[in-house]
């Protein structure tokens, strides 16, 4: 077959099986935790914890595939919150406090002098050396010496329903429950509000990207979506294109890539919350995706009550720009082709627009999206490291509203 035709048959190949297209990975179920219904989980390397409504905590050393029961100490077995700081691992529990293990532990002691055992504990997060607690109904709570005794740090604060934190430089921001949104503070200051274009929905959630140009952070909201906001938190625009269901309970950043977890699904955006696609290859209908963590070249979700698990991608990818204004659309043939395990793909667009190069197998499965935004005019080069893959022959992409084109590169180890 003439290496023309087979890129065309290729070609249409792709595009019926590609179509919405897929990451590499997918979502595994880990082993069962039958009874139990998982509530939040936290992971490092190969070491996770699950808290579970009403059976206590469960403790994998293999990435999920098994679980044991890890309860010894604990005097509350409904858990709302695992936080890994270090070696530490805390559970947060309803009703029953804070309690402490060594990673990979399973026998707890408490860690709740200061705080009252009443409030709910959603979360212990490290900013300035310093531990700190976000409770539901008995606000924060800052420790100085890793969790043996705590103080109330309220001042300023509105709501003392908090679900979660964010340091950033010397800023850390806090994600309030009910309608009073995001508050922020120094090291040694009071809490100001950041809310300005925010819903009137609480805030489960903050993360941020930071690139070459900007830091962009995101809030997810109860009911209102994803919103970011690129001046440190001071104005807010919403970022929902793409998402079917709008309380987002779980938000994260994984290789600058983010990923959220709301009532229908999980879903992910490469482009800094501008479009959103569903990302539940793996999952069933629509439900409950309340708690994502990433560790270890994995993500982890709480999908109805069980953990599933994906691989994430880890191929590298190094971009740069040379060159004038080219008249035309090219996408050259990478170099050098073959390949180990590093090749360089080069394409030129004549004006602005996005541009997504996206690398097949095949059988015209996914493999890696290498790049899906917005490219200046210009010739632009990708480095691309496949270190992850096998052998083989593989065919890149290159899609513009305007522009598509297909070519081979073949990778030998």
């Amino acid at each position: 077959m003439k290496k023309s035709t087979f890129l065309l048959v290729f070609y249409a190949l792709f595009l019926t099986i590609a179509t919405p297209m897929k990451l590499s990975a997918q979502w595994v179920a880990t082993g069962t935790l039958s009874p139990a219904y998982a509530n939040c989980i936290g992971a490092k390397g190969d070491i996770v914890y699950v808290g579970t409504l009403s059976n206590g905590v469960y403790l994998s050393s293999d990435k999920g595939a098994t679980w044991t029961l890890a309860n010894t100490g604990l005097t509350k077995l409904s858990v709302y919150s695992i936080s890994i700081i270090g070696d530490s691992v805390y559970a947060g529990t309803t009703g029953g406090g804070l309690f402490k293990t060594n990673l990979g532990g399973s026998s707890w002691t408490a860690s709740n002098s200061g705080i009252p055992t009443t409030p709910i504990i959603n979360t212990v997060y490290e900013y300035f050396s310093k531990l700190h607690t976000a409770t539901s109904n008995g606000g924060v709570y800052v420790s100085n010496d890793r969790g043996s005794s705590w103080t109330v740090n309220n001042s300023g604060l509105p709501s003392y329903i908090i679900n979660g934190f964010l340091g950033l430089d010397t800023t850390l921001y806090i994600a309030t429950g009910g309608s009073k949104g995001l508050y922020k503070s120094g090291p040694n200051s009071g809490w100001v509000k950041s809310n300005t274009g925010l819903p009137a929905n609480g805030i489960n959630a903050i993360t941020y990207i930071r690139d070459n140009t900007a830091t962009t952070l995101f809030a997810a909201t109860g009911g209102g979506g994803v919103y970011t906001s690129t001046d440190g938190g001071a104005n807010w625009t919403v970022a929902n294109t793409g998402l079917d269901n709008l309380f987002v309970s779980t938000l994260i950043v994984v290789n600058g890539v983010l990923y959220a977890g709301n009532d229908y699904s999980v879903y992910v955006s490469s482009n800094k919350g501008a479009s959103w696609s569903a990302l539940n290859d793996g999952l069933s209908s629509a439900s409950y995706a309340t708690s994502l963590k990433a560790t270890n070249n994995s993500i982890y979700v709480i999908y109805k009550g069980q953990v599933f698990r994906r691989a994430i991608n880890t191929s590298e990818v190094k971009e740069q720009k040379t060159g004038e204004k080219p008249a035309t659309f090219n996408l050259s043939q990478n170099y050098p082709n073959p390949f180990n395990p590093s090749t360089t793909i080069s394409f030129s667009l004549p004006e602005k627009m996005n541009a997504k190069l996206t690398v097949y197998n095949a059988i015209g499965q996914v493999v890696d999206v290498l790049a899906d935004h917005e490219f200046s005019a210009g010739t632009h080069s990708l480095n691309w490291t496949a270190s992850h893959l096998s052998s083989g022959i593989y065919f890149y992409e290159l899609r513009t509203e305007k522009f598509s084109s297909v070519k081979k590169l073949i990778l030998t180890k």
